[in-house]
C-alpha cells in the first residue's frame, strides 16, 4: 500500500497520508454492494474491504488527485493497474503516472518502435501486427480480404486514451507493452 501511494504521491498530488480520512462503515449509507470503494476529494476514502485489494486501493486514490473531471473514471478504471505494476516492480517515474494521458499519438508510436526494435507504419499498424483490434478501429471488407481501419469518428484524444488503455492491459502479460509505458513517462 505504501508502495502504491508513493507512485501516486509523484509530484506531490495527494494529501499527506496522515491527511486522508477513511470513513468507517456506520460513516457511510446507502452504497449499493456492487461498490468496492469511493473517494470524496480532497482526502477521504471509503472501501468496502478492510485492507481494500491493491487494484481498488490505487484505484480510489486516484480519485483524490485534481484532473480532467470529464474522463475520471478512464483514469481510476485504466491506471489503477498500472500503478500497480509500477508499485510491484519498485519503480518511481520522475513525473506522476496520471500525465500519461497527456502524450500524442506521435510519441506513443515512437515508443513503441523504440521498445520493439521495428518500423510501424503507425498506432494502428502495431495493434494489427499484435492481433489486438482497439475498440477505435472497425473491420471493413475489401476484394483483398478484411482490413481494419480507424473509425473516423473517434477524435484524437479518444485515440491516445485507449491506445494508453490497451498498452496497459497487456503490460502484466508482456514485458515490452510495460517498457513501452514506462518510456512514454520518461518522455514527459
Amino acid at each position: 500500500y505504501r508502495k502504491i501511494y508513493e507512485v501516486l504521491t509523484i509530484e506531490n498530488k495527494l494529501p499527506s497520508p496522515y491527511q486522508i480520512y477513511i470513513l468507517q462503515n456506520h460513516e457511510v449509507e446507502n452504497v449499493r454492494q456492487t461498490v468496492f470503494g469511493f473517494a470524496i476529494p480532497p482526502d477521504k476514502l471509503w472501501f468496502r474491504n478492510m485492507p481494500p485489494d491493491y487494484i481498488t486501493f490505487a484505484h480510489e486514490l486516484i480519485h483524490l488527485i485534481e484532473k480532467d473531471r470529464s474522463i475520471e473514471e478512464v483514469y481510476g478504471y485504466n491506471l489503477a493497474s498500472f500503478i500497480v505494476l509500477l508499485a510491484k516492480h519498485n519503480i518511481k517515474p520522475k513525473v506522476n503516472p496520471l500525465r500519461i494521458f497527456d502524450v500524442d499519438e506521435i510519441r506513443i508510436l515512437k515508443a513503441i518502435e523504440e521498445v520493439y526494435r521495428y518500423k510501424f507504419d503507425s498506432v494502428d499498424d502495431f495493434f494489427v501486427f499484435k492481433g489486438v483490434i482497439p475498440s477505435y478501429m472497425r473491420v471493413e471488407e475489401t476484394e483483398k480480404g478484411i482490413v481494419f481501419v480507424r473509425d473516423p469518428a473517434v477524435d484524437q484524444k479518444t485515440v491516445v486514451i485507449l491506445t494508453i488503455s490497451e498498452l496497459i492491459a497487456g503490460a502484466e502479460y508482456e514485458h515490452y507493452m510495460f517498457q513501452v509505458l514506462l518510456k512514454l513517462l520518461d518522455s514527459l
